[in-house]
């Protein structure tokens, strides 16, 4: 999935588990952790999931979180999707200290013959 961030455009991948489960893992390592959440079917097509990561700083020492809010938004043959993410970033006390919003744009991967 790419990711159009303020700072620039970033790499995430992402997985659905059919229990409701999701995980996230990205190209802000060590400074983001992988992200676990949920997701859920939330009309015709379309589906929210909510993820949590922790922050560090660049001495990697923990400094809270993000949650962050995503809607996504499958294209017609399923294996591509378009989405936005609400991230709230968060203080140790879990007390928001900042929101972004970022554009999604994804695709499935595909099993490649041996």
């Amino acid at each position: 999935m790419t990711v159009s961030r303020p700072a620039g455009v970033g790499k995430n991948l992402l997985t659905f588990s059919s229990d409701g489960t999701f995980f996230r893992s990205g190209d802000t390592h060590p400074v983001l952790s992988g992200g676990h959440g949920a997701w859920k079917r939330v009309g015709t097509g379309e589906f929210d999931a909510t993820y949590i990561a922790f922050r560090f700083d660049d001495s990697r020492k923990w400094i809270g979180s993000t949650r962050t809010n995503i809607h996504i938004v499958p294209a017609m043959d399923k294996d591509a999707f378009t989405g936005v993410a609400k991230v709230s970033t968060r203080d140790l006390q879990d007390k928001e200290t900042g929101v972004s919003e970022v554009r999604l744009q994804g695709k499935r991967i595909q099993v490649e013959s041996f």
